[in-house]
């Protein structure tokens, strides 16, 4: 097999992560038929397909999977060769981060925003969502993560524990029933997000649903869950790094401290092996490790 060209690992790099030609076309100033003929040369050197076709996307067969970690990390170390020729920053360039809008709101977006007014040269791209988004699919360099790191081809640091709790205003409570037992619950009105309701009162084996009768308002948005906690309307129940700011100035109270809830699994910083190679992911990431500690 012939060497291969750098301008082809770049043509199917493009391809892989605009879904078609026309997209890749127009983010490589090209044209479709080149891009096209590109790929189709390179395959019958590799002897493989990379692409099933149809009339709406390209879908990447197990060998382009495979491929396409290989060829970021390749062309990363190629841009940061040719930076340190030209004695450019390593600072340079786009980093892209995944994150629940929760996270985003309480703490990820204002420290990029910190750490790029430090680093000009760098320019942030940061996704929100509570979807689990595939890193090389999503060509996404960094994630936080909830649960357990499973994926052999990630590589990440655990930052702490994702512990669960019962808050309330200060102005709720006292103008509310008595919140003595676990089985007082059911006389106030509890919001939530729909996967905490299997959450169990630690070392009790009673849940969270089992004391709160039907919830009041089902969501998945969690920045209302506790937006409804501090307008007073009842009972919350919120991952504590999200509502620490409140804790710590007294807009939230918790509430049956002596039955705490079982944490909802590992936050988690995740990032693939071949990322991890370039000097600026590494630094953005290790200043999540840093910064992160002062919110959860």
């Amino acid at each position: 097999m012939q060497e291969t060209d750098l301008n082809d690992l770049r043509n199917f790099v493009a391809v892989y992560q605009a879904g078609s030609f026309t997209a890749a076309a127009k983010r490589l100033k090209v044209s479709k038929v080149a891009v096209a003929k590109r790929l189709g040369l390179f395959e019958a050197r590799l002897n493989y397909r990379l692409f099933r076709r149809s009339t709406r996307r390209l879908a990447p067969t197990p060998e382009a999977e495979q491929l396409y970690g290989h060829a970021l990390q390749l062309l990363q170390h190629v841009r940061e060769f040719e930076a340190q020729l030209s004695n450019a920053s390593p600072m340079e360039g786009v980093v892209r981060v995944t994150c629940s809008y929760s996270m985003a709101m309480t703490f990820v977006g204002e420290l990029l925003v910190t750490f790029q007014r430090k680093h000009p040269g760098l320019r942030m791209e940061l996704i929100s969502t509570d979807s689990v988004l595939d890193l090389i699919e999503h060509n996404i360099d960094l994630a936080f993560r909830i649960g357990n790191l499973t994926a052999q081809s990630m590589v990440g640091r655990k930052l702490g524990t994702n512990d669960i709790v019962l808050c309330a205003s200060p102005a709720y409570l006292k103008s509310a029933a008595p919140l003595k037992a676990l089985s007082d619950i059911k006389n106030h009105p509890v919001f939530c997000m729909n996967y905490h309701l299997g959450l169990e009162f630690a070392k009790t084996g009673t849940s969270l649903a089992d004391v709160m009768g039907q919830p009041r308002l089902a969501t998945n948005e969690g920045e209302l869950v506790t937006k409804l906690g501090l307008g007073g309307h009842g009972l919350i129940v919120r991952s504590k790094w999200a509502v620490k700011r409140y804790l710590e100035d007294g807009s939230l109270v918790e509430v049956l401290p002596k039955f705490p809830l079982t944490n909802a699994g590992d936050i988690w910083l995740v990032s693939s092996a071949g990322r991890m190679q370039s000097a600026r992911i590494r630094a953005v990431f290790e200043m999540f490790i840093e910064e992160s500690r002062r919110f959860l």
